[in-house]
């Protein structure tokens, strides 16, 4: 990730913790309950919870939440007996997770540091690595990729939600807001690249984080080139139900991956 990439997106997310939004919120009381008694309910994209067979037990398990700071996912991995660590671009998304450690007595590990870079973590010392719908702000996903292969050990797991490549290509003004659907921006997607001048200036006028689309070459195919084993795979839709695309495809996608 570029230095002004990465300086750009950690003010944004940083802002979106002061904003509210939802993927910021630290999760609520009766969840971390649940996860207490074995059952956590992780949400990967917005409405489908992971399946119970894709995690197993993670009593005493290392989790690594990459990229999903926001007191959400690694709260609940906690209650229900990892050990967790939190690496996230954001201070603010950390500070979240951080908050919620204290709030439920829970033990929580959280690292500020660009997905592509996990130096501080020793080679095959993960178990189980998860990465909420993030990798759209990331501009190369090899570099992240090499990562998650040299700190999972042989036979872990990472299961990664991603934007559905088609859902980049198209005119999203044109779709929410006048239902027209037209075929705009081609693969792979950025924000830096793929916008007008006039377009990427009033895009970063809203201080929204840096979007890029990648390819399911990207996404899963080199993935597989560097040993690991595809064993799931399900869709997922937004939950608000102005987004015109949904009637079509679902606009997200999470996978689960084995390291040989």
């Amino acid at each position: 990730m570029s230095k002004d990439v990465k300086a750009h997106n950690k003010k944004a997310w940083d802002l979106n913790v002061e904003m509210g939004i939802r993927w910021s919120t630290i999760v609520e009381e009766g969840p971390i309950e649940k996860a207490r008694q074995g059952n956590p309910d992780i949400i990967m994209t917005p409405t489908k919870s992971l399946p119970k067979d894709w995690l197993g037990d993670i009593s005493g398990k290392v989790v690594l939440g990459l990229a999903s700071g926001g007191g959400q996912q690694g709260p609940l991995l906690a209650a229900a007996g990892a050990k967790v660590i939190i690496a996230d671009l954001s201070p603010k998304q950390l500070e979240q997770d951080r908050k919620a450690s204290e709030k439920y007595k829970l033990e929580i590990r959280t690292i500020e540091t660009p997905a592509s870079d996990l130096s501080m973590l020793e080679d095959e010392s993960i178990d189980l690595i998860l990465n909420p719908v993030s990798n759209c702000f990331f501009e190369d996903l090899n570099p992240v990729w090499d990562e998650c292969q040299r700190v999972l050990k042989p036979g872990g797991k990472l299961i990664w939600g991603f934007n559905n490549p088609v859902s980049h290509l198209f005119d999203y003004d044109l779709a929410n807001f006048q239902g027209k659907f037209h075929l705009k921006y081609s693969q792979p997607y950025s924000d830096l690249d793929s916008l007008s001048e006039e377009e990427k200036k009033k895009f970063l006028a809203n201080e929204n984080p840096l979007e890029f689309g990648h390819s399911l070459q990207t996404q899963i195919g080199d993935l597989l080139k560097r040993g690991f084993l595809l064993s799931g795979l399900f869709e997922d839709y937004w939950d608000d139900e102005t987004e015109a695309l949904n009637k079509y495809f679902p606009q997200f996608i999470c996978a689960m991956a084995i390291r040989s």
